[in-house]
């Protein structure tokens, strides 16, 4: 019985980071659907705060098992530098082809980004190339894999199921329809 009890507590937390994460991403629509935000400056400030606050849950949650990954990561150094080479590359890359022909498709994202690299560019620097690309790996890579996996009983079902949500969090659907392009 002590098995079952300390087996199920890593994913109580994976939980707890999913629905901290669905809360504080969905927090600035419920607030400005209730009239709590009117101004940008104020949506702004709590898209900061909210974020800062989503980090700091789901690390926090994740403590024990990032200072195991961590643990893993110094002892293989090598294979993780060429690893972060290949896919910094790789980045450069589709963003050369994937940018030229279809320039005009946008993500669900790419309005609030754009005006916030415009208006505060380091704040946004920080937040779209570390903080928000780590609180959304921990929740759909560390988190999700780890229950779908559980869950399946296969990780390439649990990789296919995690990307697909991944995607799905980061359709448009306000542009969306069946005669549309769907992006993916």
């Amino acid at each position: 019985m002590d098995k079952i009890n300390s087996g199920f507590k890593p994913y109580r937390t994976y939980w707890a980071a999913i629905l901290v994460f669905l809360i504080f991403q969905y927090s600035n629509l419920y607030m400005s659907k209730f009239g709590l935000l009117n101004s940008p400056s104020q949506k702004f400030l709590w898209g900061i705060s909210a974020e800062l606050i989503e980090a700091v849950i789901v690390i926090f949650l994740l403590r024990t098992e990032l200072k195991t990954d961590w643990q893993q990561l110094n002892h293989r150094k090598l294979l993780f530098g060429g690893a972060v080479l290949i896919g910094f590359i790789s980045m450069i890359l589709w963003d050369g082809v994937y940018n030229n022909p279809f320039s005009m498709i946008q993500n669900a994202n790419d309005h609030v980004v754009s005006n916030l690299y415009l208006l505060h560019p380091v704040i946004a620097l920080f937040f779209g190339s570390i903080l928000v690309p780590i609180v959304e790996e921990l929740v759909f890579r560390k988190s999700l894999l780890r229950i779908l996996t559980n869950l399946c009983h296969s990780t390439i079902v649990a990789i296919i199921l995690s990307s697909f949500l991944f995607g799905i969090a980061h359709w448009n659907f306000t542009q969306a329809s069946l005669f549309s392009q769907a992006e993916l």
